[in-house]
């Protein structure tokens, strides 16, 4: 783990063209930002599309980071939201997790716990985009309320509130699923 001084210390290498110093961030960052990126779009492969794309404005626009205006990890879980959020409006279409098919012989323990996260994904996917975002840097990503809200653009209680729609809803949705489910 860095230091914020040491993020910004080589935020500043990185903006200077230090591969070495992009390296080291790319790879504390990377996994961070696809599975935010994954449990934000329901899809791998686009999970790792954002955290790419986010990276590599980090390589090129890195002198636009400002370590006085808030952390790097909230500067980057930003651009992969916008990123996102961009895409969406392009009018891709967000399909929820890969199929299970071609697994081949999972046993019945693994299978209910797949089946049990394939649920908590598709009721996170249901959630406006806002809550999604507000719980999954939550509780995924672990930013405090006061990150969330520089990432989402947002007032703390305006996040605070969206949070606790996001869990009252995603509960409701819960409830609802295995009310259907035999």
């Amino acid at each position: 783990m860095f230091t914020e001084a040491g993020e910004g210390q080589r935020v500043c290498q990185v903006a200077q063209g230090d591969r070495q110093a992009f390296a080291e961030l790319a790879a504390y960052y990377l996994p961070k930002l696809e599975q935010y990126g994954t449990r934000l779009s329901g899809r791998p492969a686009l999970g790792e599309d954002l955290a790419q794309e986010t990276l590599l404005q980090l390589w090129l626009e890195a002198g636009r980071f400002d370590p006085a205006r808030g952390r790097l990890s909230t500067w980057l879980f930003r651009i992969a939201r916008n990123r996102f959020l961009d895409q969406q409006r392009q009018g891709w279409r967000w399909l929820g997790l890969e199929s299970l098919e071609g697994r081949g012989c999972v046993p019945d323990r693994e299978l209910e716990q797949l089946s049990d996260a394939r649920e908590v994904q598709q009721a996170l996917q249901r959630l406006p985009e806002r809550q999604r975002s507000a719980l999954l840097l939550s509780y995924y990503e672990g930013l405090s309320q006061k990150e969330i809200a520089q990432v989402l653009g947002l007032g703390l209680r305006a996040v605070e509130s969206l949070i606790v729609r996001a869990r009252r809803a995603l509960g409701k949705t819960l409830e609802e699923e295995h009310a259907r489910t035999p």
